[in-house]
């Protein structure tokens, strides 16, 4: 029988069952680790927690939809200020990158239009990709507005899951930005980029 009850840590709804107490529990929102006790059973909320993502056998079960996690997604105007904030910080490290480069480049010659879109291209990719995939889960314009990437099981995505949602945002903006406006009418508030990536933005609190 499964018991309801908080993460200490995020305090996301979990079900446990009883068998697993006195043993080492991951959380799957927050990956906070933490000892199963007696006494968050009888601290349990007793009806509006979503299914375990654990089986009978304690196996994880195959990944589901984030609709089965309990989690707020952040809507479309914290987002594009998000994505203002962002902008500010890869154009800062893109002239500081270029200036640096655009020196050696002046010494040792070189395509200087080349090497400073290849700069551009560069600072944004790993900026994004790097952060998003980090413990801080956000960049810091996500960070201002309280969010945080998640994958479909509400945990930290790899960088290869970032870097395929970074250059998938480069098709929702040559969609006429269709990708992007999206995210104001999806239920989950998910653009194109989220989409194809298998991503979720949502509150980190």
């Amino acid at each position: 029988m499964e018991e309801n009850f908080l993460c200490p840590f995020c305090g996301k709804k979990l079900a446990l069952d009883r068998k697993w107490l006195g043993r080492q529990v991951q959380c799957p929102y927050c990956n906070s680790v933490f000892l199963f006790k007696d006494e968050m059973i009888d601290r349990a909320i007793s009806s509006h927690a979503h299914p375990s993502d654990l089986s009978s056998t304690g196996r994880r079960q195959a990944s589901r939809d984030a609709d089965s996690f309990d989690a707020k997604p952040i809507g479309f105007w914290a987002r594009v200020a998000a994505a203002l904030i962002d902008s500010i910080v890869t154009l800062a490290a893109t002239i500081v990158a270029a200036m640096v480069v655009g020196f050696f480049v002046g010494v040792i010659g070189g395509d200087a239009q080349f090497f400073g879109k290849l700069i551009a291209l560069c600072t944004s990719w790993l900026y994004c990709s790097l952060m998003e995939s980090s413990d801080l889960q956000a960049t810091l314009g996500k960070l201002a507005v309280g969010a945080k990437v998640v994958n479909a099981e509400g945990k930290k995505i790899s960088f290869g899951r970032a870097t395929g949602r970074h250059f998938a945002k480069y098709l929702s903006a040559f969609l006429l930005c269709v990708g992007y406006i999206m995210v104001a009418f999806d239920d989950r508030k998910r653009g194109l980029h989220d989409m194809i990536a298998g991503t979720y933005v949502i509150s980190r609190h």
